[in-house]
């Protein structure tokens, strides 16, 4: 069969959770701080940390959020062990947590496996040995983002565009109990010389494992408005208006986790182990039938509808 070498077989696939207890307001619990407020990032030679917040022109992250603005100056040469920009903080215990999720943006395309989000437990590793750090995560392709104020005629159609999200699986979660050092390295064996980069960076997140999952579907609609006229010339015309869209996890009793009725989540369905293969978005739980058939495991479906953007795969 023609492109059967290029299917995404969905034998492996995770989905993760995490509760945002406030559904009105960031920061919430599961949130992983960047730094403290009297902390400041150390930078390579060329680059240069600073805070950012997030303005209410922007789309993804909640409005006024702090994040971190990492500037990569032109002719900046990566270091082959040193992460390029990091920070060390009070230890934090990831143990409980399988996976991170966090917003991300950059002014240039950013190759997959170029970039990695390091993590350690000891805050030494992030300047000498990579090979010792506690997790090294890779970070899938990152698109060009311009973000360009939206008009109706720029293109820049439902801001879209302007942030991504990732979700990277952690490796080795039962070593993360006392994480003192976060950072992000630059592979140059990948992109040598990316020239002036504008990295952003902004919640970062554990995300729990939705265990005992065997699917999922996704229904994403696009509302329209009829906008025909005189000058229609018999034919019916329409423009669209909001986007929407509603998700279902079905799976087993065993593992699944004791959600709460009418709290919001942000949910990761990773459509295989592939870097960048999953879907991530805001949700608010509205249902859960569960059902059992004789001889057969009891089932436990949830179904969510989504809060916001849904992010789409990117890769």
């Amino acid at each position: 069969m023609s492109g059967a070498n290029d299917a995404v077989i969905n034998r492996n696939g995770m989905v993760y959770h995490s509760k945002i207890t406030d559904p009105y307001a960031v920061p919430v619990n599961n949130a992983i701080s960047w730094k403290a407020a009297s902390e400041t990032w150390t930078d390579e030679t060329n680059v240069t940390s600073t805070d950012y917040t997030v303005n209410l022109s922007e789309a993804g992250p909640a409005k006024d959020t702090k994040g971190q603005k990492l500037a990569i100056a032109a002719g900046w040469t990566p270091l082959a062990t040193t992460c390029f920009a990091y920070n060390t903080v009070s230890a934090v215990n990831l143990s409980m947590y399988e996976a991170l999720t966090f917003y991300i943006r950059s002014n240039v395309a950013i190759a997959s496996g170029a970039l990695y989000l390091c993590l350690s437990t000891d805050a030494s590793t992030i300047t000498t040995a990579y090979s010792a750090r506690t997790e090294k995560l890779l970070l899938p392709a990152i698109p060009k983002t311009t973000m360009t104020a939206d008009t109706p005629d720029n293109g820049d159609e439902f801001d879209e565009d302007k942030w991504v999200r990732v979700c990277l699986k952690l490796a080795a979660p039962s070593s993360d109990t006392a994480i003192v050092a976060i950072g992000f390295w630059w592979d140059a064996a990948v992109t040598a010389d990316p020239g002036a980069v504008n990295l952003y960076v902004q919640g970062l997140r554990g995300m729990h494992s939705f265990e005992g999952r065997t699917g999922f579907s996704i229904s994403e609609t696009v509302d329209e408005v009829d906008v025909t006229d005189y000058e229609s010339k018999f034919t019916r015309e329409f423009n669209t208006t909001f986007s929407a869209w509603t998700c279902s996890i079905e799976g087993h009793k065993e593992g699944a986790p004791p959600l709460d009725k009418g709290r919001k989540y942000v949910l990761a369905i990773a459509e295989t182990d592939t870097i960048g293969q999953v879907f991530i978005g805001n949700v608010l739980y509205t249902g859960f039938n569960p059902s059992g058939t004789f001889s057969e495991s009891v089932k436990y479906p949830y179904s969510f509808r989504g809060d916001g953007a849904l992010q789409r795969p990117l890769s």
